[in-house]
């Protein structure tokens, strides 16, 4: 069995409801809400061999639903909506190592 590699928790401003989310060390995404079973989250987006180093989960607002932002083991930031695939995000402006 996998273990949690990262742990997020937050509450959706839509209906003040508790969500979990963690990345596994397989770096499979899951979604949790109490009174329900865990549920796979979508990795749509990502690229192939992707490994997650820092990982949050938070909801939006109440219009704009929950999101999830990344940083892989590149450095690059992605980030994720529900129903819509992983979108890298722009580090421009960021120091170059």
């Amino acid at each position: 069995m996998p273990n949690i590699k990262h742990f997020s928790a937050y509450m959706r401003m839509e209906d003040q409801d508790t969500r979990y989310v963690v990345v596994m060390d397989d770096e499979s995404i899951w979604w949790f809400a109490p009174g329900y079973p865990w549920q796979p989250s979508s990795s749509e987006g990502l690229p192939t061999a992707y490994k997650i180093t820092h990982f949050a989960a938070y909801s939006r607002s109440a219009k704009d639903g929950t999101r999830y932002v990344a940083v892989l083991e590149d450095n690059s930031i992605w980030w994720f909506a529900p129903g819509y695939p992983w979108q890298l995000s722009s580090s421009e402006g960021l120091p170059k190592v």
